[in-house]
């Protein structure tokens, strides 16, 4: 190989790499597999040469991808090999040791993993580098979850925050988020962990990593299930399974199966638990990965419920069928995974409105819900979801030219128990009543959008 080939396969890593954190992550790991080859021989090339910096900084690069593809044992090989060359600069090293150390956390090696954090600490702190000695104690925390328990997992986390503190440091700082939140779930703390699972998802959105607001949501879901928030644990599971599936990230998917498994257990929902849990368990497997700290607690006692349970010889066969499940199968079944683990069901994803003045019908339907992007509007198309998890997706998809002829049959019914206020809300952000011709009962008053789209606004009787 010559020189530049392996500088451009570098650069090609450094710059397509991080694109795995995104919605496109499936494609991304295509084409990080086109050229996986390619990279190993550039990776043995840098090595051979003694270009020891590149070498470091090719092996942290592919990290993630070793871990997303399940390569975990051989880019521990590779990573002790660059990490074996003489030399390079301190800073590539310690980003390859913290990234070793979590190649050694998820094989389930942790005296390998703590030993590797060390030294990426040690260097952190020499350098002064926020980043590399942030991770490095948040590597460590892991451990300790594992280890010595929840209290010295904090004490790190807190020292890596404030280390991280004032600095333009975003990773280092949501790693310590990350593990502080777990812990705090952890200790019982549930609105503290809300409290930083928030904010971890907060700055995940503000840099379009999706894997991370993805897993922080199956957190933050096993979170509000715990405080009884039910429906929500069950809208944010499925917000993070649905990240996960478009992302195809299959390391992700069995934690969000198994946090719906764990609030079908809670609602007495049992066999569609046992389902869920078997579907889980086949996906770790094949992965080869350890629960995490965090999870296995919660996985633990949907096993218990299910095997303490009266029908638990019929709940055990049902378990092992959504272990047979294919890994296909079980994403492809993600939006409501069968009781009997055979049976497809069809559920509303989102209502589309078609619209031309894009930006007049975003601002009108953020306000007349109150719902929120699930993404930054891009190209004309965005989903707004109801941040209470409750109702279902409104998705507009911007045309080029405006409607003509008949319109369309598709529209909304808004339920109101104060039609008039609503109506009067309605007309002053944006919408205009429509002469529609009313019977004496009518229970609606139908009103159009700004781009002209017909919607009712039904009255609807109080609670009682």
């Amino acid at each position: 190989m010559q020189a530049k080939a392996a500088e451009y396969l570098l650069a090609f890593a450094e710059q397509t790499v991080p694109g795995l954190r995104g919605l496109d992550g499936k494609a991304t790991s295509a084409k990080i597999e086109q050229r996986y080859s390619e990279l190993l021989g550039a990776l043995r090339w840098f090595i051979d040469e003694r270009r020891t910096d590149e070498a470091l900084r090719l092996a942290s690069s592919l990290a993630p991808f070793w871990m997303a593809t399940k390569r975990l044992e051989e880019g521990s090989e590779w990573s002790d090999r660059a990490l074996a060359s003489p030399d390079g600069t301190d800073a590539a090293r310690g980003e390859t040791l913290f990234q070793a150390g979590l190649l050694a956390f998820w094989r389930g090696d942790d005296d390998r993993a703590f030993a590797l954090h060390d030294q990426a600490l040690a260097i952190g702190r020499r350098i002064g580098d926020p980043t590399v000695t942030a991770k490095a104690l948040t590597g460590r925390a892991r451990i300790a979850l594992r280890r010595t328990g929840v209290d010295e997992a904090r004490r790190l986390c807190h020292e890596a925050l404030a280390i991280t503190e004032g600095t333009a440091d975003r990773t280092g700082r949501s790693n310590a988020l990350h593990v502080l939140g777990v812990t705090a779930q952890m200790a019982g703390e549930f609105l503290e962990a809300r409290k930083l699972m928030s904010e971890r998802i907060a700055l995940a959105r503000e840099t379009g990593n999706y894997a991370t607001i993805g897993l922080e949501a199956s957190n933050l879901a096993m979170v509000e299930r715990q405080l009884g928030n039910l429906d929500q644990a069950e809208a944010l599971s499925r917000e993070a399974l649905d990240i996960s599936y478009r992302r195809g990230d299959d390391w992700a998917t069995p934690l969000m199966i198994s946090g719906l498994a764990a609030v079908a257990t809670q609602r007495g929902e049992l066999e569609r638990a046992a389902t869920l849990v078997g579907a889980a368990e086949s996906l770790m497997e094949a992965q080869g990965f350890e629960w995490p700290p965090d999870e296995r607690p919660h996985y633990e006692r949907v096993v218990a419920t299910l095997a303490e349970a009266k029908d638990s010889d019929e709940l055990e066969r049902v378990r092992v069928a959504g272990r047979a499940m294919t890994p296909a199968a079980a994403v492809d079944s993600r939006s409501d995974l069968a009781p009997n683990a055979m049976r497809a069901q069809l559920t509303i994803g989102s209502i589309v409105i078609r619209c031309y003045e894009f930006d007049k019908l975003l601002a009108f339907w953020q306000e007349a819900l109150h719902y929120v992007p699930t993404r930054p509007a891009k190209d004309g198309w965005v989903i707004l979801r109801d941040p209470d998890g409750t109702g279902p997706n409104v998705s507009l998809d911007q045309t080029r030219e405006r409607r003509s002829g008949k319109r369309s049959r598709l529209h909304l019914d808004l339920y109101t128990t104060d039609q008039k206020g609503q109506v009067e809300r309605l007309v002053k952000i944006g919408a205009t009543r429509y002469p529609w011709r009313y019977k004496p009962d009518d229970d609606f008053v139908v009103l159009e959008d700004p781009d002209g789209n017909l919607f009712c606004v039904v009255e609807v009787p109080s609670e009682p």
